[in-house]
């Protein structure tokens, strides 16, 4: 659990792949932004859905997306042992079921602080491309 929970300071913290310009922390956030912007004409506020998102993450996109962000910045350890690193963290996801278990073949554990991390990551990715594209 230690070197998931230092991952996602990596992943969050120090290379910031978590947040946008247009990340939204809360209710209160959302009110103060509303109220001191004024919404420019023909535009709308979008608002994804993404409830099922956390157990959908697409984890070897995901891995992908966060290697190559993090190696466009050239001072972090090996790009290969790394990806064996976020592989293993995200991967072997044992779980039982009726004292049976199972593993996880794709989205983030529940429960895993790697989840929420691996999902942000994800809507920052889908909303830059989003803005690349238009």
């Amino acid at each position: 659990m230690f070197v998931i929970r230092k991952l996602c300071l990596l992943v969050e913290c120090y290379f910031q792949l978590t947040k946008s310009q247009n990340t939204v922390n809360s209710t209160e956030d959302l009110i103060k932004r509303l109220t001191k912007d004024k919404l420019p004409d023909g535009f709308v506020i979008v608002d994804f859905d993404v409830s099922t998102l956390l157990a959908n993450v697409p984890l070897d996109t995901t891995i992908e997306i966060i290697l190559r962000r993090i190696y466009e910045h050239k001072e972090i350890t090996e790009r290969e042992e790394l990806k064996k690193l976020l592989t293993l963290c995200t991967r072997i996801q044992p779980f039982t079921f009726n004292r049976k278990v199972y593993e996880k073949n794709d989205g983030a554990a529940m429960g895993s602080p790697l989840g929420p991390t691996l999902a942000n990551v994800n809507m920052v990715t889908i909303e830059q491309e989003m803005k690349h594209n238009t």
